[in-house]
């Protein structure tokens, strides 16, 4: 289900993209890299740190494809191997204070999420959730 912004939720996902690119580097390949000791938020498993990125961190990995090494900060020895050009698990910066408060003041003005149905918008929570969208997931909470 196709969903469109509002100028509050656009400002708001410009602001979370800012920071992501602010704390990002740019690789030879033109690839967007997060560095070591980075905090990042990892898809549904909250917040994570990088360890290290590295190449082959386990035997049978595809030679010379670049992983990010994550442990997530709620289960520390649990660790998550990313390959860094992954586009479908979304890796983003945690948000700053500022970027928190910002995105508090917005709650208010975020439109519900809407569907047709109850499998609509059941759909529609759960690409919310799984887009690390702040946003979306502000939608989610109206």
């Amino acid at each position: 289900m196709q969903t469109t912004r509002s100028d509050q939720e656009d400002r708001l996902f410009r602001m979370t993209r800012r920071a992501t690119c602010r704390h990002a580097l740019r690789s030879e390949r033109g690839c967007s890299m997060f560095k070591v000791n980075d905090y990042v938020f990892y898809g549904a498993n909250g917040v994570c740190q990088i360890d290290d990125i590295c190449t082959d961190p386990f035997e049978g990995a595809p030679k010379g494809l670049l992983y990010y090494v994550l442990h997530t900060l709620s289960e520390p020895r649990q660790t998550i191997l990313n390959p860094v050009t992954n586009d479908k698990v979304r890796m983003r910066c945690v948000m700053t204070e500022a970027e928190a408060a910002g995105f508090f003041s917005l709650l208010p003005t975020l439109s519900p999420l809407e569907g047709n149905s109850a499998k609509q918008l059941r759909d529609a929570y759960i690409d919310a959730i799984k887009s690390g969208d702040p946003a979306a997931w502000g939608r989610v909470m109206c």
